[in-house]
């Protein structure tokens, strides 16, 4: 998260289970990062950025990012960069990159995501297949 950011946002992270950190790899890393990234933009005005990995049956991996807060929303170009089918020209708002970045890593990993959207909050989940 931009250090600009600090005084900003609160952060909720656990330590992952030792078990997760077998299946983790630079993309999913990357994958997480960018997202992240994108929740915390979802928050003009501050808030509490929630992150949760959880594994899921088989070798799966379930990723949950909750951004709260009392302006929270998903900007229209982040929305349009996640939901895209496949790779795409990078976009035109350098805002949306990071969303762009992480659809082109989901595409790669043959992962799929999820956007939530309530007054207030803003809830991004991934579910990542096995390894290929």
């Amino acid at each position: 998260i931009p250090s600009f950011l600090d005084g900003m946002l609160q952060r909720a992270w656990p330590a992952p289970p030792p078990a997760l950190e077998a299946r983790a790899d630079r993309s999913r890393a990357r994958l997480i990062l960018n997202l992240l990234l994108v929740a915390a933009d979802c928050l003009p005005r501050g808030g509490e950025l929630d992150v949760d990995i959880v594994p899921e049956a088989g070798d799966e991996l379930g990723v949950e990012i909750r951004a709260r807060g009392s302006q929270a929303r998903l900007a229209d170009e982040n929305r349009a960069a996640l939901g895209a089918e496949g790779p795409s020209a990078p976009p035109g708002s350098p805002r949306a990159i990071p969303a762009w970045l992480a659809r082109l890593v989901l595409v790669q990993l043959g992962g799929r995501v999820g956007v939530e959207e309530q007054p207030g909050s803003v809830r991004l989940s991934v579910r990542l297949p096995a390894r290929r």
